[in-house]
């Protein structure tokens, strides 16, 4: 674990220098940034308002039978229920989900701060599995276009295992990263504090759109407005876990460079500036990560009436998919760019690139991708719970030959996934800072967390910034995690 008087201390921000070095690291620079996407960003919640209550006032104006209902459960007696009774059901099933998806946030964050090494090799495990279902469902697609993506998938899998079973000591460092920052996190209950109100707060516009959609289902010609609300969903939670990961890097960075001098409340400063003079740049790289996770979800429900062949669309979604991951790989460095300086998010993008193209970039994406797949672990299984709930209510309510359980369910699933996904934010934030500070400056670790600095000197791909010397002791076992 972190040395004797290696916590910060937070009894304030005595020298002037260490004032005008946090003012200059920190962002205070009282300018808005990117104040458009701000504005766009709450324009689009307004939409997503007028949309719940209009078309919920179009729904229970309607008299039943005026609007087409779902068709019946075989052999049912009684004649169809009335849509506004159906979109009140939807409505409930959905709202105890989204309790559901709560309670099983508060469990994720418990687990977090244990068992990092099992979460670590597990994820790998599972990451590995679904490489080689993915290779396999390729090969059964047939054709040159399947039969190539499917031999390109099995050999990258086999690559990504010999290389970790090669260098196992690259799983155990992420194993000692992620209990390293877990630990770093518990010295700031705050920041832990934030993440469930950003579960909260996803919770409740979870509620509102499901109110929007669970109206805009039992409407006709509603097109544009459930390709709106499908960007609004992906916007939104995307920007929640901005604003969380621009909140954790401040105070991992002001835990990284100040200590022992920390101002008090750096958690609190730190979400200040993420939700007032960076919110404009959090927004727009929400907005980018936002609109192509829509363009997958519609471009994969649009291939199912494409005319090419079944390869050739793979390969299309296999290349978004990718896009997708990079994409939101950069955006965590960028937001962190973002969170110390104060930066647009263009220059932010524009600085992780050089980061990311001096410093053993690839690399870090498969650092990045090891931490990942242990968080989503945690992210799947809330969202299979969630999932299974609504599945299984929506059957008994609306009855096995309605499409409104599985939508339920599909629903149900999207509530869980994102309200775990925004509590993994927390420690992937920790982790991206702390490869941003120490690729600035090494230095300030080897002093406040010596058996950490360790850690990261003992693996060639972390970037040193040129200033760290080299030595090799082995790697501390006292993170926790087991």
């Amino acid at each position: 674990m972190l040395e004797q008087g290696a916590l910060p201390s937070e009894a304030g921000t005595s020298s002037p220098m260490l004032r005008r070095l946090e003012y200059r690291r920190f962002g205070h620079t009282g300018v808005y940034r990117d104040v458009t996407f701000a504005l766009l960003f709450g324009l689009q919640l307004v939409c997503v308002l007028t949309i719940a209550v209009v078309n919920g006032g179009r729904v229970h104006a309607s008299p039943a039978g005026s609007l087409p209902p779902p068709p019946p459960p075989l052999g049912a007696l009684e004649p169809p229920a009335s849509a506004s009774r159906l979109s009140a059901e939807m409505l409930l099933i959905l709202a105890v989900a989204s309790g559901v998806a709560a309670l099983l946030s508060a469990l994720w964050l418990v687990m977090l701060q244990t068992g990092a090494r099992s979460l670590i090799w597990s994820g790998a495990a599972l990451a590995t599995a679904l490489a080689l279902a993915n290779a396999a469902w390729l090969f059964s697609l047939g054709g040159a276009a399947g039969t190539a993506l499917g031999l390109a998938s099995f050999c990258l899998c086999l690559g990504s295992v010999a290389y970790l079973l090669y260098h196992r000591s690259f799983l155990d460092f992420s194993a000692c990263l992620l209990s390293a920052v877990a630990h770093v996190l518990r010295a700031y209950p705050a920041t832990l504090a934030l993440a469930a109100a950003a579960a909260a707060a996803a919770m409740l516009y979870a509620v509102l759109w499901s109110a929007a959609l669970a109206a805009t289902a039992q409407l006709p010609r509603q097109a544009a407005a459930s390709s709106l609300l499908l960007l609004s969903f992906f916007w939104t939670l995307q920007t929640i876990k901005a604003v969380v990961h621009a909140t954790v890097a401040g105070t991992v960075a002001s835990w990284y460079f100040l200590s022992p001098h920390v101002p008090p409340s750096p958690t609190k400063r730190a979400l200040r500036r993420a939700v007032t003079t960076s919110f404009g740049s959090l927004c727009l790289g929400a907005l980018l990560a936002s609109s192509l996770q829509t363009t997958r979800v519609l471009s994969r429900v649009a291939s199912r009436h494409a005319p090419c062949g079944a390869g050739v669309r793979s390969g299309c979604l296999c290349v978004l998919g990718f896009v997708d991951v990079l994409l939101r790989f950069c955006n965590e460095y960028a937001y962190t760019q973002v969170a110390l300086y104060g930066k647009t998010f263009t220059r932010a993008s524009r600085d992780t690139w050089t980061l990311l193209v001096h410093h053993s970039g690839v690399e870090a994406l498969l650092q990045r991708d090891l931490v990942a797949s242990a968080l989503s672990l945690g992210c799947a299984a809330g969202g299979l719970a969630c999932a299974a709930l609504c599945g299984m209510w929506g059957r008994a309510a609306f009855g096995a030959g309605s499409a409104l359980w599985w939508q339920a369910q599909l629903a149900g699933f999207a509530i869980g996934y994102a309200a775990l996904s925004v509590v993994g934010t927390t420690v992937q934030a920790g982790v991206a800072a702390l490869y941003v500070c120490y690729a600035e400056d090494p230095t300030p670790l080897a002093s406040i967390a010596p058996s950490l600095y360790a850690t990261f000197i003992a693996q060639p791909h972390v970037p040193t910034g040129g200033e760290a010397e080299r030595a090799p002791p082995p790697p501390p076992r006292g993170w926790g995690g087991g």
